[in-house]
């Protein structure tokens, strides 16, 4: 009997190529793919038992040789996870150090010079201000698999065209990067400022000074204690991959259940409050889908960090109706600061806004929250039911459910993990909010910059493209 054919080999890391053969599959059920991490699997690469397979880099430092490309009868594609401007190795580095403004992500063909290859498709974004590299490349992995995502469907297929993008910039080596990071005694104080911001990563120590014979590395650490080294290790709880990891916890033990629904099962109602990042809450909710689990969005009419009327935004949240997911109010008292709450105010207003949404998006809101119900009365009001919505903090759900939350971005109470592998309570009520959840382990004051700093980008992005539309000059 023949040998199944592979349909996609992959060279990437394991956990990301466990994503991305998702995607695959959600277009290609069937498709057999094969994930590969060393060299020396890629060198071994022989598809010969299967002339069709697509082979695709992803994210990668490994050099796949033109020896290997050769053996294809399709051509290679690979994900750069940088514009085309920026070809070779670190451009993230590169692009702060040159006070760059665009940046962007590019999939383009592969031959034996690395970064040369006909590119099918780039995708630009605006910098934004005072960005690290380490965050850069976080936002570039964001728009890099969203490109591999709307890219599949033609890439599987080999309909795909090739774009009139070309390649330009200096393309750099590794060794290019070391000696950036190479510091001589007499460097300037501007220069050397520049070079810290741009390649000295959040996590290393790259900068370097040789004096004497002597080689000095700039320590950055030298200063901090070794607690808070060991708190920072715990922002590795809340990225992407950790998030997958906690819904796969929970589906071991619990089915994914609505608020207000009837479930005699042990279930947990697993609910976002989306303060500060409708962007991030679609991942999320995309991921969800992926792994089969059900959420309740919880969205707000009054959020500075976002506009619920805004056209990305409309479309972002109906993205994540589309996933299956529940709508949800997420009620601000304090826009209402005139008011006296009672039950009947509330019903009032928070009925108001119901409509608002349900008309708006065309679901039924079956279910309400409260935006820091601790800083108004609004706890006081534990009713079960407003206005026909579930209550989340009403008193049956707070006294028969355990409840576990990531608020303000680190673990306040008990950690999620450590609940969902327990599975000691038989109703669950999880609380998470989408922005604390990135890419890269970060500082929750850093995740919320990003979201301040990614919402002011897309409004500058925005005016410059409406400038760009109508043949205005940008002065």
């Amino acid at each position: 009997m023949a040998p199944h054919p592979t349909d996609v080999i992959l060279v990437t890391d394991k956990k990301i190529g466990e994503v991305l053969a998702t995607s695959i599959r959600n277009v290609k059920p069937k498709a057999e793919v094969i994930i590969v991490e060393t060299p020396e699997k890629v060198a071994a690469l022989n598809p010969e038992i299967s002339p069709g397979t697509l082979l695709i880099g992803y994210g990668t430092g490994i050099i796949i040789q033109g020896t290997v490309l050769k053996r294809f009868s399709r051509p290679a594609i690979n994900f750069h996870a940088a514009s085309p401007e920026y070809p070779g190795r670190d451009p993230h580095h590169w692009a702060v150090y040159e006070g760059a403004s665009e940046y962007g992500v590019t999939a383009h063909e592969m031959t034996e010079r690395v970064d040369e290859g006909p590119i099918v498709a780039v995708q630009r974004f605006p910098i934004p201000y005072g960005i690290k590299p380490e965050e850069l490349v976080c936002l570039a992995n964001e728009y890099l698999y969203k490109l591999f995502c709307n890219l599949l469907p033609q890439l599987i297929d080999g309909t795909y065209e090739l774009s009139r993008e070309v390649w330009a910039g200096v393309k750099r080596s590794r060794q290019d990067f070391l000696d950036m990071c190479s510091l001589n005694p007499w460097i300037g104080s501007k220069e050397f400022a520049r070079r810290f911001n741009a390649f000295d990563g959040g996590r290393y120590d790259n900068l370097t000074l040789d004096l004497h014979g002597q080689q000095f590395r700039i320590e950055k650490t030298s200063a901090t204690s070794s607690k808070a080294k060991e708190v920072a290790v715990d922002w590795n709880d809340f990225t992407l991959v950790s998030y997958r990891e906690n819904l796969r916890l929970a589906k071991k033990s619990y089915l994914f259940a609505s608020f207000g629904e009837t479930v005699d099962a042990p279930h947990v109602l697993w609910r976002h409050d989306i303060d500060f990042s409708v962007h991030q809450a679609a991942i999320l909710a995309k991921i969800e889908e992926e792994e089969a689990c059900k959420a309740t969005y919880f969205v707000s009419l009054h959020s500075s960090f976002y506009n619920l009327f805004e056209v990305e935004i409309v479309s972002l949240v109906r993205e994540i109706i589309a996933c299956g997911h529940d709508l949800g109010l997420h009620f601000d008292a304090a826009a209402y600061p005139n008011e006296t709450w009672t039950y009947e105010a509330l019903v009032k207003w928070a009925g108001f806004e119901q409509s608002v949404l349900e008309q708006f998006f065309g679901v039924e809101v079956k279910s309400i929250s409260f935006h820091n119900p601790d800083i108004s009365n609004m706890l006081d009001l534990d009713c079960d039911s407003i206005g026909g919505m579930v209550n989340v903090y009403g008193k049956t759900i707070k006294t028969e459910y355990t409840y576990v939350s990531d608020s303000n971005g680190y673990w306040r109470f008990e950690p999620i993990p450590k609940i969902l592998t327990e599975a000691t309570s038989p109703k669950l009520h999880v609380l998470t909010h989408p922005a604390w959840w990135v890419d890269e382990p970060m500082r929750p004051y850093k995740r919320i910059e990003r979201c301040a700093s990614g919402r002011a980008s897309n409004v500058l992005r925005e005016y410059v493209e409406g400038l760009n539309k109508h043949g205005r000059k940008n002065l």
